[in-house]
């Protein structure tokens, strides 16, 4: 009897492990991952920052995935990606290493690029701190961020928070979320948040309290891989502030990023709430997402 119940075990295990290795291959030969960055080009680049890498620099290295750099910088505090948090303002010095054609990060708010230097594949690029910061930066603050989703009777649906990966997922269609990620925008890795529309609905993304200053501005812009479905309808992006200010923009099935920008009048209370909201005719393949940030002298 044991042996029976073995048999049915295995037998059931076929089909998952059959199914797995097919789903694999395929995501393999459609998207494959590109090769990661050689030893080779990692020890030229630290035989071309000789003098210059301090042991007290921190080292943040773009995109994510890209982690051969860990053999290599072990006396530095290393990030993979960007940081999930603002502790690394601690260090006064920042080196972004930027792989796989990654254009530079636009979080690094009140630094200063003084130095880059590119060996084969990687460009290296000390950040110092000074210049004059964002107020608030919507990419990097999302700690009183709300997502819900508002259908065409304005009946509005709360989107749940998922700790553990950090986004919002809506009801009904788990590709539905609100998450900070990167996308490939006019062939550059681009961190962005990410904001999938939904046909019939609005998503919106709330920042309850926002500190006022003179102008909102960023860009939008559409994944590249989503532009080659040719039906791919045109993303609209509405900013509103508080109860008096909105303003609308438009991402076509196009590639590359459009830049946005929102006046804040003078007399403007000094903290508003601030609203992000994206909706499309059709959703499929909308792989939207924006980068924004508050800027200008505090009302």
């Amino acid at each position: 009897m044991q042996s029976k119940s073995i048999v049915k075990f295995i037998q059931g295990l076929f089909v998952p492990i059959v199914l797995g290795a097919f789903l694999y291959s395929f995501l393999s030969v459609c998207w494959p991952m590109p090769d990661p960055i050689s030893p080779n080009s990692w020890t030229k680049l630290q035989q071309g920052l000789r003098g210059k890498l301090r042991n007290t620099d921190m080292v943040i290295v773009h995109p994510a995935w890209e982690d051969s750099a860990g053999r290599y910088f072990k006396k530095n505090f290393l990030i993979l990606g960007k940081p999930n948090n603002k502790g690394y303002q601690r260090y006064s010095r920042i080196w972004i290493m930027l792989t796989h054609n990654t254009e530079e990060p636009s979080y690094l708010d009140g630094y200063q690029k003084k130095d880059s230097k590119t060996i084969e594949d990687i460009t290296a690029q000390l950040w110092v701190r000074g210049g004059t910061p964002a107020l608030y930066d919507f990419f990097a603050s999302d700690s009183t961020l709300k997502v819900s989703m508002v259908d065409e009777k304005g009946t509005r649906t709360p989107c749940t928070k998922d700790p553990k990966r950090d986004r919002f997922v809506c009801p009904n269609a788990d590709w539905h979320r609100v998450e900070d990620g990167t996308y490939r925008l006019a062939g550059q890795e681009s961190g962005c948040l990410k904001m999938h529309p939904r046909k019939g609905y609005e998503t919106e993304a709330l920042f309850s309290r926002v500190p006022m200053g003179e102008e909102i501005h960023g860009w939008i812009g559409i994944n590249d891989a989503a532009i080659e479905y040719k039906e791919g309808a045109p993303v609209d992006f509405t900013v509103s502030v508080g109860d008096t200010i909105t303003q609308s923009f438009q991402a076509p099935n196009k590639r590359g990023k459009i830049p946005f920008s929102v006046k804040i009048p003078a007399g403007t209370p000094k903290y508003q709430p601030v609203r992000f909201s994206v909706s499309a005719k059709n959703d499929g393949k909308r792989h939207f997402c924006f980068v924004a940030a508050m800027r200008g002298e505090k009302r």
